[in-house]
């Protein structure tokens, strides 16, 4: 199974959220409220890919890909932006071009097929 680091920032939804992937059979790391604590834990729990909420506050989306990029930690490292509108994914994109969009329906099948590791 693979270790899947989930930044949502809401702490009241980000369970119901990691829920679905870990069902799926992920390990599931969480960060909901810290930019510079979701760039520590993707540096120091090195998971397989990072799921980036732009659901709710894009800005702190934005600038967590902002420090990834600064920092060289995410240049093979796959990530998947959920959920946001199409400026705020490009915005992501251009900081980080390895940036996948997907719709939270779509995430444990897009996570395996990535990744191409069974998820179940």
């Amino acid at each position: 199974m693979g270790h899947v680091f989930l930044i949502h920032w809401k702490q009241d939804e980000v369970a119901s959220f990691s829920e679905p992937l870990r069902d799926a059979g992920w390990r599931v790391d969480t960060e909901h409220d810290d930019v510079e604590a979701a760039v520590r834990g993707v540096n120091d729990l090195t998971p397989d890919a990072v799921v980036l909420s732009l659901r709710r506050d894009a800005a702190r989306g934005r600038r967590f890909a902002e420090i990834l990029a600064r920092d060289g930690i995410a240049k093979e490292l796959p990530i998947l932006a959920v959920d946001g509108e199409e400026d705020d994914v490009a915005a992501v994109r251009d900081t980080l071009p390895n940036v996948t969009a997907v719709a939270w329906t779509e995430l444990p099948a897009t996570l395996r097929d990535l990744l191409d590791r069974p998820t179940g």
